[in-house]
């Protein structure tokens, strides 16, 4: 796979962990249980992970639905500013995110269901247009869209057994959500194992362990794992050596990968933006790399990235190896930034007494020239490189200190994972 770049880009929102309540628990529950004639769903199947639709799918969206791509910004930038840290390289996946929230949405009373979407940024959608406008999202990006790129994205949902889960609740899952459904006895030590079994093949070997913390209370579990590969349009020289300053100042002797040619790329007095396609350019990464004067946290709040006026220019770029590894406690996140109703009221339209408990995230990235097949990385380093001005007209990317990164569907502008760069290695 000389001169390629892959991409393993992977995120896993789950456990979403829905628990009962006992008598003693101070929840509100004025919302009550809807009537005991409800139909409730039976004959659950098993666990599966969908293969990747072979046609394609073009994602072409309506002015409606493009609401969700502006949606999945907002919450991109608001999500990766909440949870970074300054000593570690960061990376979250927003769209699993809203996927996960919405699948959770759909089982909450209706003043819920408000607060959790004028949350994400969907104020004036109900949830059939917003499981529509996802259904119709999801079954694009996982065909065949570029046959140099892919992205999956898989849903599932474990139930205890002998638990009831409401038919209509159940339906949107299976059809608009396309979620694997299947019974676990959750007081079991293997139910932990078996979610591990789907997270180990729906992320292909890359998050083989999730370390739940399942217990008798825990009823039903949803999950949402995305996994990304592709090899840059591009193809880059090997690995060299380099210099990084790191976020806390000091210096690291690191891998670049690089190469020159015609990019879409834009400048202001803050930052510098770059936009590295990759495959059919069906996909892309758009990397902000501030001004040695600003640190990527002052600079955070004030982009826009639907609106970085890129143009085409002659480009010699300069890209520090990088990973990041991270797992994210999402419901005192989700607490924090304001969205406290789905902790805290009963989910009526899901199932009797279930509470939403916990919500975790994992996402795992590795770039470099070479690449990765799914279950493991091999690199090369060699050399020295040195970025100097060139003779020939064309600017400089070198991204030699901390910096952003987003991975876009390119056509809409999804954000499909986001992330800040504080650290490279060799």
């Amino acid at each position: 796979m000389k001169n390629m770049l892959f991409l393993g880009a992977l995120s896993f929102l789950a456990p979403v962990f829905l628990t009962s309540c006992s008598d003693d628990d101070t929840m509100d529950n004025d919302l009550g249980n809807e009537s005991s004639s409800t139909e409730f769903c039976e004959n659950l199947s098993g666990w599966t992970v969908t293969p990747r639709n072979s046609s394609s799918i073009p994602l072409n969206l309506t002015t409606k639905e493009l609401e969700v791509v502006g949606a999945n910004t907002q919450l991109s930038t608001k999500l990766l500013a909440k949870v970074r840290t300054s000593t570690e390289n960061t990376m979250v996946a927003p769209y699993s995110l809203q996927l996960a929230l919405a699948m959770i949405n759909n089982g909450t009373s209706p003043d819920v269901q408000k607060e959790v979407n004028d949350f994400i940024g969907l104020q004036g959608m109900d949830m059939q247009e917003i499981n529509n406008t996802y259904s119709k999202i999801s079954a694009s990006l996982n065909s065949e869209l570029d046959t140099a790129a892919c992205f999956e994205t898989q849903n599932s949902m474990w139930i205890q057994k002998d638990e009831k889960i409401r038919l209509d609740f159940y339906n949107v899952i299976k059809d608009s959500y396309k979620a694997s459904v299947a019974d676990l006895d959750f007081t079991k030590p293997e139910a932990s194992q078996t979610i591990d079994d789907w997270a180990n093949m729906a992320t292909r070997g890359l998050i083989p362990s999730l370390n739940l913390k399942l217990n008798n209370n825990t009823k039903v579990v949803i999950a949402n794992a995305c996994y990304f590969k592709a090899k840059w349009t591009k193809n880059f020289k090997d690995s060299l050596l380099g210099t990084f300053t790191q976020a806390d100042g000091t210096i690291a002797n690191v891998s670049f990968f690089h190469n020159g040619g015609t990019y879409s790329y834009a400048e202001t007095d803050s930052y510098q933006a770059l936009r590295l396609p990759y495959g059919n350019q069906t996909f892309c990464m758009d990397v902000i790399l501030p001004t040695k004067n600003l640190s990527t946290e002052n600079l955070m709040p004030s982009i826009d990235w639907n609106n970085i006026n890129f143009t085409p220019e002659k480009v010699r770029v300069n890209m520090p190896k990088f990973t990041a590894k991270n797992r994210f406690d999402l419901r005192q996140t989700l607490i924090d930034m304001g969205l406290n109703s789905l902790f805290e009221k009963y989910l009526v339209r899901m199932g009797n007494d279930l509470i939403l408990s916990e919500l975790q995230q994992d996402t795992y990235v590795k770039v470099d020239q070479d690449g990765t097949e799914a279950a493991g990385i091999t690199i090369g380093i060699h050399d020295t490189v040195i970025i100097s001005p060139d003779p020939n007209g064309h600017k400089i990317f070198n991204a030699d200190h901390p910096f952003l990164f987003a991975i876009r569907e390119a056509k809409t502008g999804l954000i499909l994972f986001m992330g800040e760069v504080v650290k490279a290695e060799l």
